[in-house]
Protein backbone atom coordinates (compact mmCIF):
# COMPACT_ATOMS: atom_id res chain seq x y z
CA UNK A 1 0.00 0.00 0.00
CA UNK A 2 2.53 2.79 1.03
CA UNK A 3 3.81 1.66 -2.75
CA UNK A 4 0.83 3.65 -3.99
CA UNK A 5 2.10 6.78 -2.27
CA UNK A 6 2.96 9.77 -4.98
CA UNK A 7 6.90 11.49 -4.36
CA UNK A 8 6.73 14.06 -1.71
CA UNK A 9 5.50 16.75 -2.39
CA UNK A 10 8.48 19.67 -1.31
CA UNK A 11 7.39 21.39 1.75
CA UNK A 12 9.14 25.27 2.06
CA UNK A 13 8.28 25.53 6.11
CA UNK A 14 11.49 26.92 7.34
CA UNK A 15 10.35 25.73 10.75
CA UNK A 16 12.40 23.06 12.94
CA UNK A 17 10.16 20.05 12.15
CA UNK A 18 11.15 17.65 9.21
CA UNK A 19 7.00 17.87 7.45
CA UNK A 20 6.20 15.63 4.45
CA UNK A 21 3.34 15.47 2.57
CA UNK A 22 2.08 12.56 0.27
CA UNK A 23 -0.76 11.86 -2.06
CA UNK A 24 -2.25 7.97 -2.37
CA UNK A 25 -4.35 6.61 -4.79
CA UNK A 26 -6.51 4.69 -3.31
CA UNK A 27 -7.46 1.64 -5.62
CA UNK A 28 -11.21 0.47 -6.27
CA UNK A 29 -10.54 -3.16 -4.47
CA UNK A 30 -7.49 -4.34 -2.24
CA UNK A 31 -6.99 -7.79 -1.39
CA UNK A 32 -6.55 -9.04 2.03
CA UNK A 33 -6.65 -12.11 4.34
CA UNK A 34 -9.10 -11.54 7.17
CA UNK A 35 -9.13 -13.48 10.22
CA UNK A 36 -10.68 -14.26 13.30
CA UNK A 37 -8.99 -13.56 16.35
CA UNK A 38 -9.59 -14.28 20.10
CA UNK A 39 -7.35 -10.77 21.12
CA UNK A 40 -7.20 -8.18 18.61
CA UNK A 41 -6.17 -5.72 20.99
CA UNK A 42 -2.57 -7.79 20.89
CA UNK A 43 -2.21 -6.41 17.30
CA UNK A 44 -2.79 -2.85 18.00
CA UNK A 45 0.40 -2.07 18.84
CA UNK A 46 2.44 -4.78 17.03
CA UNK A 47 5.16 -3.60 14.49
CA UNK A 48 3.23 -5.50 11.71
CA UNK A 49 1.04 -4.39 9.05
CA UNK A 50 -2.26 -5.81 10.87
CA UNK A 51 -5.43 -3.94 11.78
CA UNK A 52 -8.54 -4.73 13.51
CA UNK A 53 -11.65 -4.41 12.90
CA UNK A 54 -12.61 -3.29 16.66
CA UNK A 55 -14.71 -6.20 16.78
CA UNK A 56 -12.91 -9.81 16.71
CA UNK A 57 -11.36 -9.58 13.27
CA UNK A 58 -8.14 -8.98 12.49
CA UNK A 59 -6.78 -7.60 8.55
CA UNK A 60 -3.25 -7.89 7.00
CA UNK A 61 -2.03 -8.08 3.17
CA UNK A 62 -2.02 -11.13 1.47
CA UNK A 63 1.76 -11.78 1.48
CA UNK A 64 1.89 -11.20 5.24
CA UNK A 65 3.37 -14.59 6.55
CA UNK A 66 0.33 -15.34 9.85
CA UNK A 67 -0.13 -18.22 11.90
CA UNK A 68 -4.59 -18.23 11.67
CA UNK A 69 -6.45 -20.84 11.04
CA UNK A 70 -9.79 -19.26 10.53
CA UNK A 71 -9.12 -16.95 7.93
CA UNK A 72 -10.09 -16.47 3.99
CA UNK A 73 -8.90 -13.70 1.17
CA UNK A 74 -11.47 -11.07 1.16
CA UNK A 75 -11.63 -8.29 -1.27
CA UNK A 76 -11.90 -4.98 0.20
CA UNK A 77 -14.03 -2.13 -1.89
CA UNK A 78 -13.42 1.41 -1.16
CA UNK A 79 -17.03 1.87 -2.39
CA UNK A 80 -18.00 0.33 0.77
CA UNK A 81 -18.27 2.31 3.87
CA UNK A 82 -17.16 -0.25 6.28
CA UNK A 83 -14.42 -1.22 4.07
CA UNK A 84 -13.32 1.87 3.62
CA UNK A 85 -12.27 2.20 7.24
CA UNK A 86 -10.63 -1.09 7.36
CA UNK A 87 -8.62 0.50 4.51
CA UNK A 88 -8.03 3.86 6.39
CA UNK A 89 -6.27 1.76 9.15
CA UNK A 90 -4.02 -0.22 6.92
CA UNK A 91 -2.71 2.89 5.03
CA UNK A 92 -2.39 4.71 8.44
CA UNK A 93 -0.78 1.80 9.70
CA UNK A 94 1.37 1.55 6.86
CA UNK A 95 2.53 4.80 7.19
CA UNK A 96 3.35 4.34 10.79
CA UNK A 97 5.50 1.68 10.00
CA UNK A 98 7.18 3.96 7.40
CA UNK A 99 7.53 6.42 9.64
CA UNK A 100 9.12 4.39 12.97
CA UNK A 101 11.89 2.36 10.40
CA UNK A 102 12.66 6.83 8.82
CA UNK A 103 12.79 8.52 12.45
CA UNK A 104 12.66 5.70 14.91
CA UNK A 105 9.99 6.33 18.27
CA UNK A 106 11.71 9.33 18.97
CA UNK A 107 9.20 11.58 17.08
CA UNK A 108 7.21 14.22 18.82
CA UNK A 109 3.32 14.04 16.39
CA UNK A 110 2.62 12.13 13.95
CA UNK A 111 -0.77 13.30 12.01
CA UNK A 112 -2.44 11.55 9.19
CA UNK A 113 -5.15 12.81 7.11
CA UNK A 114 -6.38 9.59 5.08
CA UNK A 115 -9.86 9.74 3.14
CA UNK A 116 -12.36 12.12 4.75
Amino acid sequence: MILLANQPIPNNNTNQFQTSISKIKIPDGIEVIEAVSENVSSYRKSGKLIVTDGRNLVFFPTNEEHNFTDFNTRLLRASDPEDRKIIRRLIEKALEISRTHRCGNNTLHTFHNVMN
